[in-house]
Formats: structure tokens, C-alpha cells, sequence
């Protein structure tokens, strides 16, 4: 690379010559470390690097989702294959008898003996129970019988007063029960309702929700039983209306009578008690939280403390304060404590 350097002090001639001209032009070169050029910056291998990240994945928990829709088109079917099939069990029940004859070591009492303790005398099939219907049963102590459509419509479809026929007409359903009119050629018009109510609630409804409530079992879960099997189920709102009115109190109500009891029983007395506390979630962040102390020469249960984690500095108070709590409610009614039995929880 050359650069042309022109001196402007010396005049050039009008007619220069090659000579000339080559003697008044100055050639100069950069050096060879100004022609090399400087490299680009460059990061350095800790920051160029990149972790292989995985991706996000869902737990199996959230994968898992409830089966929301109409279902009951599934009982049919099944149904169908249950009575495609019931020639070939017969077949393949006959073969096992077979096999199990030949074998020397089948001992026919032993399978006789298991299966009673499996059904607790329960018999799959038939069993004789010579029960008498009685119309003055208690609500609470009477039986619950699956019926269906065709046997009902054969009980109703005959009149009462003149044994024809009739045309029965369900009017309207609450929950599990139905009301029924059933009306004759002459006229006649007998009403039926499946249950009796208390005021307007029927008494199903109220059993039912009792045994979710009570069995700890989950309300989405029996009214998909409900609807797969297609029976007359009430909606959820329905069941909470009924845990919050009757179930609650009454636990409530039952729970207070019996601990009333237990602590007149143990007044004055000195008791070896365990305590532990539970939450509603895990982690930190917990809402609620529960303390239990339990006599330990009983395994009674005697108090239960619930605190709310607003109500303490963090969620992590809560087992502290749900101790003193309880510790008070003993104090209270006369009752010391020999002995704390608790888990090595760092506030307590």
C-alpha cells in the first residue's frame, strides 16, 4: 500500500519529466505491525458455553385429569359384552373344574375356606336373608335397595283399585328420589314417591352425602359412579349445601359431647400424652394447620387445635401455637400432664 505524500513549498515545473517527477514523490509503507489487524473480542469458554437444559416437564399428578364427559353410553356396552361372553365363562369354568380335578394336591375345603373369609358370609349371588318389609322402620336403620326401571314400571303399572293397567308418569326428580303418577283407563290416579323427606330434603339425599362425607371419600368420584351406572344422583351443589346445614354441626356436636366426657373422666388425673401437628399442604407455605394430643395409655384422642397461618408470624408457628392451645384446653379442665411425647420439630 502506497501513500502520496506532495510537497506544496517546491514548484513544479510546467513540462516535468519522468525523472523529475519520480524524484519528488516520497513513498512510504506502514510497518508490519500496524498492517496486522487486531482480532474481534471474543468470549471467553465459561460464557460461550450453554447448559443443556431440559425441558419442562408435568408431573404425573397434574397429567392425570377427571373424565368429564357423558360416560353412561359405556354401561350398555359393556353390558352386552358381559352376556357375549357368559357362554364362554361357563366353558372356561368347566375346564378349571377339570384341571383342578386332576390335580392330586387340590384340596377343594381350602378354596371353600378362603373365600368365606373373603366375603365375610357375604354371597355374591343369592343369600337368604327372610326379611319382612316394615313401613315403620327408622330412617337411619332401614335398608337401601337398588331398583330398576323395568321392575318398578311392572309394580306401578297396575291399578290399585281395579288391577288394570296403567300409564305411569315420573313428574319430576329431586336427587335420588322420584315422584310417580300412575293413571288408569277409568280414571283412577294413584301418586307414589320413591322416599320419604324431611320437609323438602329427601332422606337419600341426606344418607348419601353422610357416607361421602363420613367415608372420606370424593364427591366427584360417586357422582361418576352415580352416572356410569345410571342412577338419579344430586349435583354438588347440593352436597355442600347439605355438609355445611346438617353433617358439620352435627360432627361438631358429636365431637364436643364425647371430648366433654373424656375430659370428666381424666379431671385430676396426670396423663402421658403425644402430640403432633399436621398441615394442609406441604412445604412452607401452608394455610391450616392441625395439633392433636392423644393419651397414650388409651389411644384416645383429645383434643385437636386448628390455627390458621395468618393468626401466627409464618406457617411454621403454627405447631407451636396449636401445642399451647391444647396445653390450655387441659389446664382448663383440670387435667395435668405427666409426660409430652411430641416429634423433634424445631419450634417445639
Amino acid at each position: 500500500m502506497c501513500v502520496l505524500n506532495f510537497n506544496r513549498e517546491e514548484s513544479l515545473p510546467s513540462s516535468p519529466s519522468v525523472e523529475t517527477c519520480t524524484s519528488n514523490v516520497n513513498v512510504s509503507t506502514k510497518s508490519t505491525s500496524a498492517q496486522v489487524n487486531m482480532r474481534p473480542s471474543q468470549r471467553t469458554r465459561r460464557i460461550q458455553v450453554r447448559p443443556q437444559l431440559r425441558p419442562e416437564q408435568v408431573s404425573k399428578g397434574t397429567q392425570c385429569c377427571l373424565i368429564t364427559e357423558d360416560t353412561s353410553w359405556r354401561t350398555s356396552d359393556v353390558i352386552d359384552n358381559i352376556f357375549d361372553q357368559e357362554e364362554v365363562d361357563m366353558d372356561v369354568d368347566d375346564s378349571d373344574q377339570s384341571a383342578m380335578s386332576d390335580d392330586q394336591d387340590y384340596n377343594p375345603d381350602l378354596d371353600s375356606d378362603e373365600d368365606d373369609d373373603d366375603d365375610d358370609g357375604n354371597d355374591d349371588y343369592e343369600t337368604d336373608m327372610n326379611y319382612v318389609l316394615s313401613g315403620d322402620s327408622d330412617v337411619a336403620s332401614e335398608k337401601q335397595f337398588l331398583v330398576s326401571e323395568s321392575a318398578l314400571h311392572r309394580v306401578l303399572s297396575v291399578c290399585k283399585t281395579c288391577h288394570g293397567m296403567c300409564k305411569t308418569v315420573i313428574n319430576y326428580s329431586k336427587g335420588t328420589m322420584i315422584s310417580t303418577t300412575s293413571v288408569c283407563p277409568f280414571g283412577h290416579v294413584y301418586e307414589w314417591k320413591s322416599q320419604s323427606c324431611h320437609n323438602s330434603l329427601p332422606w337419600s339425599n341426606l344418607l348419601v352425602s353422610a357416607a361421602v362425607f363420613f367415608s372420606g371419600s370424593s364427591f366427584s368420584k360417586v357422582c361418576q359412579l352415580f352416572n356410569i351406572m345410571n342412577m338419579q344422583m344430586f349435583c354438588r351443589r347440593t352436597f355442600l349445601n347439605i355438609q355445611s346445614a346438617y353433617l358439620v354441626p352435627s360432627t361438631i356436636h358429636v365431637w364436643s359431647a364425647n371430648q366433654r366426657e373424656m375430659f370428666e373422666q381424666r379431671a385430676g388425673q396426670s396423663l402421658v400424652l403425644g402430640g403432633d401437628g399436621r398441615c394442609d399442604s406441604p412445604g412452607f407455605s401452608a394455610k391450616y394447620g392441625s395439633y392433636s394430643l392423644m393419651d397414650l395409655n388409651t389411644n384416645e384422642v383429645l383434643d385437636v387445635q386448628l390455627v390458621q397461618s395468618n393468626e401466627v408470624k409464618s406457617s411454621t408457628h403454627m405447631e407451636l401455637e396449636g401445642l399451647k392451645r391444647g396445653l390450655e384446653q387441659l389446664n382448663e379442665d383440670d387435667i395435668q400432664v405427666d409426660t409430652l411425647v411430641t416429634d423433634r420439630h424445631v419450634m417445639v
